[in-house]
């Protein structure tokens, strides 16, 4: 056998060490700074992203980290990771925990300083029932004039080229060619509509979506909003969705539904 080359030793210790054990909770982890909003810093220098969250816009960041900072007190934190190597950013996503038992991640949605990302994870219905009060009661960027918001999907009144959270009643279900469209309005051209291959609705199917008998529901939906023919927004996976049918318009807050 021909020895290894040093290179190459190198390259493989490094998996060895970068790589973690899903769902294994890594215990007295000292956390030094907060950046980007939502990723830890540890003073192995390891950076930590947490977990089914985000924030739509770079503008909010510094207030989610005070947030985090004054809560982490430089305490050490117990890290479960979701992923057994890290992100294309070189980050471990997971979650992280506080002493005294608080979960992180969720805190920072109760305090209303992150949404949920609706990429699915297995806390994600732990984090819109956060959302949803934190909405409720209008804490943090969920106050009225704050970053958060929830747009009317007809006619539509949201950002485009940003996430975001947008409601409304389906008011068609089409397909043409290799896609999906729920649409919003009568002349699909002008209005809010959510698209997808349709190589991906038996996925939906499977946890009981079925997209193609959505006409006449009211929902919720979350992602990044783009412009096809008007506002668009892809669908890539279930957690983005909330069916609304039992669930009252909001009128609770200034900045939902206006």
């Amino acid at each position: 056998m021909r020895p290894m080359r040093t290179g190459v030793k190198i390259l493989v210790l490094c998996a060895v060490i970068m790589a973690v054990t899903i769902g294994v909770a890594r215990a007295g982890m000292p956390v030094i700074r907060v950046e980007e909003g939502l990723t830890l810093i540890t003073s192995a220098g390891e950076r930590l992203r947490l977990a089914g969250i985000l924030l739509p816009s770079p503008k909010i960041q510094r207030p989610a980290e005070r947030f985090i900072s004054e809560m982490i007190a430089s305490s050490p934190v117990e890290w479960q990771a979701l992923q057994d190597r890290p992100d294309r950013y070189g980050r471990l996503v997971g979650n992280a925990y506080l002493p005294d038992g608080r979960w992180l991640n969720g805190d920072v949605v109760a305090g209303g300083l992150a949404l949920a990302d609706g990429r699915g994870g297995p806390k994600q219905a732990e984090l819109l029932a956060l959302e949803r009060k934190a909405r409720r009661d209008g804490k943090g960027q969920w106050r009225a004039g704050g970053a958060f918001r929830i747009a009317r999907a007809s006619p539509y009144n949201g950002q485009v080229h940003g996430f975001g959270l947008v409601e409304g009643r389906v008011f068609s279900v089409s397909e043409r060619r290799r896609f999906l469209y729920l649409n919003f309005e009568e002349d699909w051209r002008r209005d809010f509509t959510i698209g997808l291959d349709l190589g991906e609705v038996a996925r939906f199917q499977q946890v009981g979506l079925d997209l193609r008998h959505l006409a006449g529901r009211r929902l919720r939906v979350r992602g990044w909003i783009g412009w096809y023919y008007g506002p668009f927004l892809r669908l890539e996976r279930p957690g983005q969705i909330e069916l609304l049918d039992d669930d009252p318009p909001r009128q609770e807050a200034a900045n939902v539904l206006q």
